[in-house]
């Protein structure tokens, strides 16, 4: 037996030992970077989705301020309006739809000032106009629809649908298909005598 060839042995089985325990250590290692990294990955997505959230929040501040819903008491109809923000909402639109009779009319109502939530005189006058012209005064409330549009103080424009949604939309955004269009203060009065008759 030569010793040399042992010897030789030995140091190449070091070798290829030395080398398999660095190869090992360095799968260990690309592993332990790449489940690091995705660890970091997964944190700033939740960070980006955050920041995003924020983002959103901060833009729909005022545009969640600001809602239009409409009442039926025992003897009339009543508009409610509330803009509780602290700054006016700019090209205000309301549009109200109804099933049976159905129709869609929008009623501009240009800027609304900061009010809390109350009734809104002249868009009452005119649901009641529009419900008297269209024989719907006695229609069932659950098939009256109200969604409004509007331009924030930002200058960014939104829509409110039917379910209270809030949606961006683009500036030139407006109600298109509606069969008559009104401005309330141009409304003429209604006659609240014509309402006695509503349960």
């Amino acid at each position: 037996m030569d010793l040399g060839s042992i010897a030789d042995w030995v140091n190449a089985a070091g070798t290829v030992g030395a080398f398999g325990a660095a190869l090992f250590a360095g799968i260990v290692a690309v592993r332990g970077y790449r489940t690091q990294q995705r660890a970091i990955d997964r944190q700033l997505a939740v960070h980006a989705e955050d920041e995003r959230r924020r983002a959103q929040s901060e833009r729909q501040w005022q545009a969640s301020k600001v809602a239009v819903w409409v009442y039926r008491g025992r003897n009339s109809w009543t508009v409610h309006a509330a803009n509780s923000s602290g700054l006016p909402v700019y090209r205000l639109t309301v549009r109200i739809s109804g099933e049976e009779p159905p129709f869609s009319v929008a009623i501009e109502r240009g800027t609304q000032s900061p009010v809390p939530a109350d009734t809104a005189r002249k868009l009452t006058n005119a649901l009641r106009v529009v419900l008297d012209q269209r024989n719907a005064l006695h229609m069932d409330p659950n098939k009256l629809h109200v969604a409004i549009a509007f331009t924030d103080a930002a200058g960014v424009r939104w829509r409110r649908d039917e379910r209270g949604k809030l949606d961006e939309v683009p500036d030139s955004f407006d109600f298109d298909e509606v069969d008559e269009r009104l401005i309330d203060r141009l409304v003429p009065r209604h006659d609240d005598r014509d309402d006695r008759g509503i349960l």
